[in-house]
């Protein structure tokens, strides 16, 4: 196939400010493919969570740092717009 200067399909990266593994990958990841995503396919969430923190649980809080607001539980509704919209074809483009 060769070498195709752009990303070809939507891509979402995700990542948390307090990711113990590797807190700059997605960020990193992020600004490699914007500066070639002509299409607009190309798509950061970050949040105040661990590594994974936005995987399942309400994401409310960090240890004994609340966040009064369940960010886990909404970025989970962003990220199924996302697929909706991507992989279903419905829904709105934008999250």
């Amino acid at each position: 196939m060769g070498y195709v200067p752009y990303p070809q399909t939507a891509m979402l990266h995700v990542g948390g400010y307090f990711d113990q593994e590797d807190m700059n990958g997605p960020q990193l990841m992020y600004r490699h493919m914007e500066a070639k995503d002509s299409f607009n396919r190309n798509y950061i969430i970050l949040g105040p969570w661990n590594h994974g923190g936005w995987y399942s649980g309400k994401g409310d809080s960090l240890g004994k740092i609340s966040f009064e607001v369940k960010t886990g539980e909404y970025f989970r509704e962003l990220q199924k717009k996302w697929f909706d919209h991507w992989l279903k074809g419905t829904g709105d483009r934008k999250i």
